[in-house]
């Protein structure tokens, strides 16, 4: 994900990270990337503001997320003298409201501190994922422990049906069929398991299929199933 986040946007640099839409983005992700030199006690990563989850990852490995409205995994970290770590913070725009006293809530991350000590020199990139064809892919096995873009295909013999994808091993995420962005899974909150794929979004043939993960994976496959799963 981190090499794809340089594919499908050029990055903003800030001395602190700015919310969404401070860089010109109104929906999807932001990529908040930073390079942290050692030495450095075990500090933990804070914010002063997380609109709506925030996912940490140190060196491209998953460690843990924040959450607006409820309680995430803190990530700690530390580096002795000589060392450094690359911090990335994958923030996700859940939602809006159209009313209220949250009616011009802003999105992203503010305030990232190692402790009390605020930490500054960053780079953005937004993702709103509203095109993603400058992507680039490589051939993987196995399990999916980073964020990470998939592409698969579905191959269809006869005419296309109404079809439920069911996303067993996933975290969270958005699923993409031939370009059209079917919806997002949540699988850790539930209670839906299935995703519905209408037939008129499917064609006789070959069927691009690209899941964007935001967490991690422990499975590389995903099932079409012909009924759907609500929980």
């Amino acid at each position: 994900m981190f090499d794809a986040a340089k594919m499908l946007a050029k990055p903003v640099h800030s001395a602190a990270p700015q919310f969404m839409e401070d860089i010109g983005q109104y929906y999807g992700y932001t990529l908040y990337s930073t390079v942290v030199d050692g030495p450095r006690d075990e500090a933990e990563i804070k914010f002063d503001a997380v609109h709506d989850r925030a996912v940490v990852f140190i060196d491209g490995e998953y460690k843990g997320f924040y959450e607006r409205t409820r309680d995430g995994e803190p990530v700690s970290f530390s580096l002795k003298k000589g060392e450094n770590c690359r911090i990335d913070i994958l923030c996700e725009n859940m939602g809006r409201v159209n009313y209220g006293p949250k009616i011009m809530d802003r999105k992203g991350v503010k305030g990232v501190r190692f402790n009390l000590q605020y930490h500054f020199g960053w780079d953005m990139y937004p993702m709103p994922l509203d095109d993603i064809s400058a992507l680039e892919y490589k051939e993987e096995t196995g399990e999916v422990k980073t964020a990470s873009f998939l592409r698969g295909y579905l191959d269809i013999d006869g005419e296309p049906c109404d079809t439920f994808l069911r996303l067993d091993g996933f975290t969270k995420g958005v699923v993409l069929v031939n370009g059209f962005n079917i919806g997002r899974y949540f699988n850790t909150a539930g209670p839906q398991k299935t995703l519905y794929v209408p037939a008129p979004m499917l064609k006789k043939g070959k069927n691009e299929i690209v899941v964007f993960e935001s967490d991690h994976s422990d499975r590389n496959s995903i099932a079409f199933l012909d009924k759907p799963d609500l929980g």
